[in-house]
């Protein structure tokens, strides 16, 4: 499940102890959750979210997990920032919920039988998530 995911990838992040470490689990994060084998999941993600459109109650929830998912991951990532090696605040929450999009929206490369570049693109997201997050780089 999504949650299972982000309480790994939560314990993992709150034990790095350098931001190469940080990088070395974001880059771990990135070929975890991107891989094809977690398509389903996006898949039912995205099922959701659609379903959400026309739905108020349907789209609180979402809101509700989305806000627990970038709580519990900004928790285990607020000793990198109070380190100075990653960007927090506002911008920190709107990577998550901005990754949290990016993994759904893989679906659309997964849906393409002749798309021959997901290596490249799992690549071009871990560099947008190393640039907005490390203000040193």
């Amino acid at each position: 499940s999504i949650a299972d995911i982000v309480e790994f990838l939560a314990s993992r992040f709150s034990v790095a102890t350098s931001p190469e470490a940080l990088r070395s689990t974001l880059r771990a994060a990135v070929d975890v959750t991107l891989d094809p084998a977690r398509s389903a999941p996006r898949r039912v993600r995205a099922e959701v979210v659609g379903a959400a459109v026309s739905r108020p109650e349907l789209q609180a929830r979402i809101v509700e997990v989305d806000r627990e998912m970038i709580a519990r991951l900004e928790e285990s990532l607020a000793h990198g920032v109070a380190a100075g090696w990653l960007t927090g605040g506002p911008r920190l929450r709107a990577v998550i919920l901005w990754a949290i999009g990016a993994t759904s929206g893989r679906l659309n490369l997964e849906f393409d039988p002749e798309a021959d570049f997901a290596r490249e693109w799992n690549e071009v997201a871990y560099e947008a998530f190393v640039h907005a997050l490390f203000p040193a780089l």
